[in-house]
């Protein structure tokens, strides 16, 4: 009787163990690795809070991946925006490897970031604020696309398509004109014309999101504004009116220089910080042209963001 009974509590305890083991496993938390995200990867994040897509584009080294880090190191090294908070990032293992080399730790003569990799697929970075004047939470997820495939596009409809196949969820575009290539008489013309370019092989893709908003940015404009030559800009404008009449209720014009060289000229993260506020404010007033999502739906059919 006493084996019998000493056997039972055995196993009563066995099955106590494999309850809690079984309950632990179902109550487990899976957590953001830190890396890039894919499309797929986004959809927990714009199926629950109000999420503004934005993509980069430009040529190589027009300062894309600069600009990009410069939204997260804003809240490091500020002045950060006024009423907006730092609220997380679900890849912030993913911003400190391309902003190291502009960090004293790097141990770098000159401040840098790493180039996107042609190879490397559509990769997501994603930054999460808090509006402290409405305590509205904004998530910004940000497209790291290498400038060789913006480059390789160019003229070629098919290639776009099949490239940018993400650009139906694109809230906002920022359009990269690299300043110093600007300045220089010989590279003016071909940087004008590629950027303009890029755009019509995009109306010629169809690929335009109907409520999309185009950023044309100058970037490096420390080295227009030191050399006094700020005319080109309305160059730039005067170019972009006359090709793309299509566009202009689109577009809008910004000087950025995330990372000057001569700080006795413009302060680091001159315009970024403008620029991560209009991206906000302009895409919440729109906000009505985004499906919005019951959060306490279950089905993930429900759960699936259509835009548009």
């Amino acid at each position: 009787m006493e084996e019998t009974s000493n056997a039972k509590v055995i196993d009563d305890i066995d099955n106590i163990e494999v309850e809690n083991i079984n309950t632990a496993e179902d109550s487990s938390v899976k957590l953001p690795t830190g890396r890039e995200l894919s499309l797929s990867e986004t959809y927990p994040v714009s199926a629950s809070e109000d999420t503004y897509y934005v993509l980069i584009a430009g040529g190589t080294a027009s300062g894309k991946t600069t600009l990009l880090t410069l939204f997260y190191q804003l809240f490091l090294i500020g002045p950060r925006p006024k009423d907006l908070l730092f609220a997380g990032s679900r890849t912030l293992p993913a911003f400190v490897a391309r902003a190291y080399n502009t960090w004293i730790n790097s141990r770098r003569n000159e401040p840098s970031t790493p180039r996107t990799s042609r190879d490397q697929e559509n990769s997501i970075l994603h930054l999460r604020f808090k509006d402290t004047s409405t305590e509205k939470i904004s998530n910004l997820l940000i497209s790291d696309v290498s400038g060789e495939i913006f480059e390789h596009v160019i003229g070629n409809t098919h290639a776009a398509k099949e490239a940018f196949q993400f650009f139906n969820t694109v809230d906002q575009l920022v359009l990269l004109l690299d300043g110093e290539k600007l300045l220089e008489i010989k590279t003016r013309f071909a940087e004008i014309e590629q950027s303009i370019q890029l755009l019509q092989t995009f109306l010629g893709a169809d690929i335009l999101p109907k409520g999309l908003r185009i950023t044309v940015a100058i970037s490096k404009y420390d080295k227009l504004k030191e050399a006094n030559e700020e005319e080109i800009l309305q160059r730039v404008k005067e170019c972009f009116t006359d090709q793309l009449p299509s566009l202009q209720s689109k577009l809008q014009y910004m000087n950025i220089a995330a990372m000057p060289t001569n700080l006795e000229i413009l302060p680091i993260g001159y315009g970024v910080q403008d620029m991560l506020l209009n991206i906000l404010q302009n895409n919440a007033q729109n906000s009505n042209d985004i499906f919005v999502i019951n959060q306490h739906m279950k089905s993930q059919v429900n759960l699936f963001g259509w835009r548009r």
